[in-house]
């Protein structure tokens, strides 16, 4: 902890969203303890929402249903289904979800992880495109157009938790602070 003009500096970390997660504000006591407490609360909640490793979470929910029907979606899982979808047609393809098609093809954490044959990679291939995502707005949808298609937020999930807790930062009184996720960082106030 150091001091600032009567604030105290606060820097705590945890590990969240597979990585550390670091929230560092500069505001007096009494509000830095529940406003980074709150903070951590939402990137939690993100994460328990978004983690394709969570068998209970939405994600996980989406992949084992949207193939074989249309899958109902809360406003926030659509917001960030239509960001990704926007982002993917703006790169051609560069960023996109559905790279979780092909993941689980790489299992890293096996004591004897072989990497894919050429027969397997080409076999999910065609799962492995934004395209395959039918997103219905006004329904609150998701459907995927081929069995094997998967989704995974890893290239977008830290950024927007990183911008949640900012804004829960902001509502616990808060004016300057960081919130960086690895190598998403959100700095608020001018401090």
């Amino acid at each position: 902890i150091l001091t600032s003009c009567g604030n105290e500096i606060n820097s705590i970390s945890r590990p969240l969203l597979g990585t550390v997660v670091t929230i560092t504000v500069d505001t007096d006591p009494s509000t830095a303890a529940s406003a980074v407490s709150a903070a951590f609360d939402e990137i939690e909640r993100i994460e328990k929402v978004f983690s394709i490793y969570n068998p209970e979470s939405a994600i996980t929910g989406i992949n084992n249903g949207a193939y074989s029907g249309y899958v109902r979606v809360d406003d926030e899982i659509l917001e960030i289904l239509k960001l990704s979808d926007c982002i993917s047609k703006k790169t051609g393809g560069a960023f996109d979800i559905t790279f979780a098609s092909l993941g689980k093809l790489w299992d890293f954490s096996s004591e004897n992880f072989t990497p894919p044959s050429s027969s397997a990679i080409k076999k999910i291939l065609p799962a492995f495109s934004y395209k395959n995502i039918i997103i219905d707005d006004e329904k609150k949808t998701v459907r995927f157009m081929n069995r094997d298609t998967k989704i995974g937020f890893g290239g977008i999930a830290k950024g927007y938790a990183v911008k949640r807790a900012v804004s829960v930062l902001r509502k616990n009184g808060v004016k300057n602070g960081i919130v960086a996720c690895a190598g998403d960082i959100q700095v608020l106030g001018s401090k």
